[in-house]
C-alpha cells in the first residue's frame, strides 16, 4: 500500500510554524512513519495535527488516549449488550443474526476505513501502559488488525497521517521509540511567542502583547 505522498505541508492560517517542524512532518509523511511529538502542555504538539489537516484538506480523527484504555477500544467496539437486547425484545430495526450489525469503529477503525486519506491523532499516548503502545505500533506498522467475533481483517484503505503526542510524564519504551519519527517541540522563545500572538490577535495593543509574553516566559519557566 504504497501511495503517492505527493502533499507537503506548509503551515496553516493559525499555526506558526518553524521550517525544522515542516521538514520533519513531511518526512514522516514520505516515510510513511508515526511523527512523535513530545514536549510540555500548551507547546502546539495537538495543534499541529490540526494544522496538517486544514493544510491537506483532510479529516481529523481524534484518539483520546486514558490510563485505563484497551487497545480494541481504540479498533472496534462489539456492542453486546444492545445485541442481547435486540434479540430479547425483537422490536430493533437491525438484524440481530448479523454480528456485523452491532461492531462500531474506534478511532483507529474509522481512519482505516475511511474512503479517503486521514490525519490520525493518537493524543497523550504516554498515558496508556507500554502494552498498549507496542501493540498499537504493531497495528499502525502492518495496517490491518482482525475483529475476533466475526473473524474478518480490517485493512486500512489510506494510510492515514499519523501524529502522536506525548506530555512526557511518562517514559516511552525503546522499541516504541524506535518506530517512530521524534521531535522535541521546546517553549517557544519571545521572538516566537509574539509570531504566535500575532497570527491569533492581529490587532493586539504592544504594550499588551508585551506582558502577555513575560508572562507566558515566566510560566515556561
Amino acid at each position: 500500500m504504497n501511495e503517492n505522498m505527493t502533499q507537503e505541508f506548509q503551515g496553516a492560517t493559525k499555526y506558526v510554524l518553524d521550517q525544522e517542524l515542516a521538514s520533519i512532518v513531511n518526512i514522516s509523511m514520505r516515510l510513511e512513519m508515526p511523527l512523535l511529538l513530545k514536549g510540555e502542555p500548551g507547546t502546539g504538539k495537538t495543534m499541529l495535527a490540526y494544522a496538517i489537516a486544514e493544510s491537506l484538506d483532510m479529516p481529523l480523527i481524534v484518539l483520546n488516549v486514558k490510563s485505563s484504555m484497551k487497545l480494541v477500544e481504540a479498533l472496534y467496539q462489539y456492542d453486546t449488550l444492545t445485541r442481547l437486547n435486540d434479540s430479547r425484545f425483537g422490536d430493533s430495526k437491525r438484524d440481530v443474526s448479523n454480528i456485523n450489525e452491532y461492531i462500531k469503529m474506534g478511532k483507529i477503525g474509522q481512519a482505516f476505513v475511511a474512503d479517503r486519506r486521514t490525519v490520525l491523532l493518537i493524543d497523550e499516548i504516554d498515558k496508556a501502559d507500554t502494552d498498549f503502545q507496542d501493540d498499537m505500533l504493531d497495528v499502525l506498522d502492518q495496517m490491518q488488525y482482525d475483529i475476533i467475533e466475526t473473524d474478518q481483517t480490517v485493512k486500512a484503505a489510506h494510510r492515514p497521517v499519523i501524529i502522536i503526542t506525548s506530555n512526557a510524564k511518562k517514559d516511552l519504551s525503546d522499541p516504541f521509540l524506535g518506530r517512530c519519527n521524534f521531535h522535541h517541540i521546546a517553549f517557544p522563545d519571545p521572538k516566537m511567542m509574539r509570531k504566535i500572538i500575532h497570527v491569533h490577535f492581529p490587532d493586539l495593543d504592544e504594550k499588551l502583547a508585551d506582558n502577555a509574553i513575560k508572562a507566558f516566559q515566566h510560566a515556561g519557566h
